[in-house]
């Protein structure tokens, strides 16, 4: 028995031009991972979802997490899921045997999907988000719509393999995204050489006119021992009209490479390039192993500023409960957190990633320690309170640079105050997009107020003697550039 089930898409940027589906480089045949299956139909079309990405509805728009509810009754709430699982939904096979195990007679009703539990984030980036004020009712598995908490106790998270019900709006179909497969991940009874050439690439699952191109295969022995196998395609640099280049087609069929979905770490597919820019970052800097070490704010879409958690300074005005964090690089920090897991760290992949190619190139421009970068106060919207403008998900404040390395700020007014380097700061910023952001929308330069330096202005009724504000508009083709590129 099947039922399609209406989801809604994510809607992405322009730039999603540059994933656009492309066939095969060479125009080969897809390397087929399960090889007993060999005896196989041509290629087909289907609309039939090879695994799910958990989104949650609308009504839990302001949620990292949905609810997870037991098979054989629908109104039981058993776990949450965090945003951003993957999942496999059941087979007609398998929904007919966990039928008669749970005694259930009836299928869930059609608002219900049946699934298994195929890949997690990281569990810390939720955690850490427990620790602010803000966010921790976002990560509060107690507050949900319609959860409750048995015995007054928090639910706990879903593990992989575990089987239960999620509601079918809350699930985005695999075209929507791109994957990072994770580098240390362990393929069992996947054929070696193939699976380990996956480790660390972006994939996706291969489409055709908004359908999934797979192929039925059976083993010769047995023509009644079927798989259908998706394809799967390994994206690398992009030519030199834009498109990525597909590298290899591999086909494979989820319930026989449940390992390989383990692996797999869903990325929308406009912030692809800069969630894999700073990948790259993280593990040539902070001995990171990949993807699943950065943090995933995921129901706003944005990744925090990686941060080198090794090395802090306690901020002993912050009560001992907070510290400033380094990074990224050596020299910059993050100053005045909200938490002591820089809660507040949080912007758009793109902004983040021009970001950091600006501090890595500054410390090349000046690798003094004396020109370290104290920044702060990224995400933060109206509701929280306190720097409503920081809403649009792209900017920074930036300390100007000091005489000395004082992370304690200093004013224009101040002796301290190095007007020269700080110029020559502006101008990195204003070569990588940076602008200021009107209340309109409009973009003008960065807010800065100090005349004397060229490429900033005084905003009205706001005081930027102690800081710049400068925001990385996703949309500037000068920030795409500075993420893509870096700054030479």
């Amino acid at each position: 028995m099947k039922r399609v089930f209406a989801l809604g898409f994510f809607l992405v940027s322009i730039t999603l031009l540059f994933w656009a589906a492309q066939s095969s480089s060479a125009g080969n045949e897809p390397t087929m991972v399960h090889s007993e299956f060999s005896r196989c139909e041509p290629e087909i079309l289907t609309s039939d979802e090879p695994f799910f990405v958990s989104a949650t509805d609308r009504e839990m728009a302001e949620k990292e997490w949905d609810n997870f509810r037991n098979y054989a009754d629908h109104t039981r709430i058993i776990r949450y899921i965090p945003r951003m699982t993957i999942v496999r939904p059941l087979s007609d096979e398998e929904n007919m045997s966990l039928r008669d195990a749970t005694g259930r007679r009836n299928f869930p009703p059609d608002s219900y999907v049946p699934v298994k539990v195929m890949g997690l984030r990281d569990p810390r980036a939720f955690d850490n988000m427990a620790s602010n004020r803000h966010l921790a009712r976002r990560v509060d598995p107690c507050t949900a719509r319609t959860s409750r908490c048995p015995n007054n106790r928090r639910l706990e998270s879903v593990q992989i393999g575990d089987v239960g019900l999620i509601f079918a709006q809350s699930l985005k179909p695999a075209k929507d995204f791109n994957f990072i497969v994770t580098e240390n991940a362990q393929f069992l009874n996947l054929p070696e050489t193939v699976m380990n050439s996956l480790r660390g690439k972006t994939v996706r699952v291969a489409t055709r006119d908004g359908k999934y191109r797979a192929r039925i295969c059976c083993k010769p022995d047995s023509p009644e021992q079927c798989i259908t196998n998706y394809i799967f395609q390994v994206i690398g640099s992009a030519d030199s009209a834009g498109r990525r280049i597909v590298e290899r087609e591999v086909a494979m069929a989820p319930r026989q490479c449940e390992s390989f979905l383990h692996a797999l770490n869903p990325v929308l597919r406009s912030q692809t390039d800069a969630i894999r820019s700073l990948v790259t970052y993280v593990q040539q800097t902070q001995g990171f192993q990949g993807v699943r070490d950065l943090e995933f704010f995921d129901s706003v879409g944005l990744v925090k500023v990686p941060l080198d958690y090794r090395r802090r300074i306690e901020a002993g005005h912050l009560g001992g409960n907070a510290a400033i964090q380094m990074g990224p690089g050596t020299h910059s920090f993050h100053y005045t957190p909200d938490d002591y897991h820089s809660g507040d760290a949080f912007n758009d992949p793109t902004s983040v990633c021009a970001f950091v190619n600006v501090i890595r190139r500054w410390e090349q421009i000046c690798p003094d320690a004396n020109c370290a970068v104290g920044w702060g106060n990224c995400y933060h919207p109206p509701s929280w309170g306190v720097h409503g403008s920081h809403g649009s998900k792209y900017c920074f404040d930036l300390r100007p640079i000091t005489r000395d390395r004082d992370t304690g700020g200093v004013t224009v007014y101040q002796r301290n105050y190095d007007r020269e380097n700080t110029q020559r700061l502006v101008d990195l910023l204003t070569r990588a997009g940076g602008v200021g952001i009107f209340n309109d929308g409009s973009y003008v330069n960065m807010f800065f107020d100090d005349s004397r330096v060229n490429g900033v202005r005084s905003a009205p009724n706001a005081d930027h003697s102690d800081h710049i504000h400068v925001c990385f508009p996703a949309d500037r083709p000068e920030v795409q550039n500075a993420c893509a590129r870096g700054l030479q």
